[in-house]
């Protein structure tokens, strides 16, 4: 019983090492999900991207910083201050995430070019997410926009 203790013990503290140093994928996600988005709060991103990020939408690379990432939400923020995410499904395979997404808020700023409508939304978002040592280095985006301006009444 006891090498069989010791066995185990050895096999433990040989695996838990490796397992432990490798960072969770899904937690810089979460953060940028629940904090900025959801609450306005950008305490957290310097730690959860990357210097620079790719942000991946609809055929076109856009190359992001810790700003120009923060400047996307802040806008969203500004056109829907009650802008909220909730993650309907969340798989991590490897250093990639994915999340499907229902996104709601009342447009009561102007966004892209629109004047507010005082409308609400409720629309459907995937999000594929590379990290690397627990940052976020790529997001693939594509959420249903068609559908988010025939609520909004801003269909042009």
């Amino acid at each position: 019983m006891l090498i069989r203790t010791l066995l185990v013990a050895s096999l433990v503290a040989v695996a838990t090492p490796a397992f432990a140093a490798r960072p969770d994928p899904s937690a810089p996600v979460l953060a940028f999900i629940n904090e900025a988005w959801n609450q306005g709060d950008f305490s957290h991103m310097p730690a959860a991207f990357a210097p620079v990020a790719y942000l991946h939408f609809r055929g076109h690379d856009i190359q992001l910083d810790l700003d120009s990432g923060m400047a996307i939400v802040k806008r969203w923020r500004a056109a829907f201050p009650d802008f909220h995410f909730k993650v309907e499904d969340l798989v991590t395979q490897g250093d990639t995430v994915a999340v499907r997404l229902t996104f709601t808020g009342t447009m009561t700023g102007p966004f892209n070019n629109d004047q507010p409508t005082g409308k609400q939304m409720s629309v459907t978002e995937q999000l594929f997410c590379r990290t690397k040592d627990g940052r976020i280095t790529d997001i693939w985006e594509d959420y249903d926009e068609l559908g988010m301006r025939r609520q909004l009444g801003i269909l042009h």
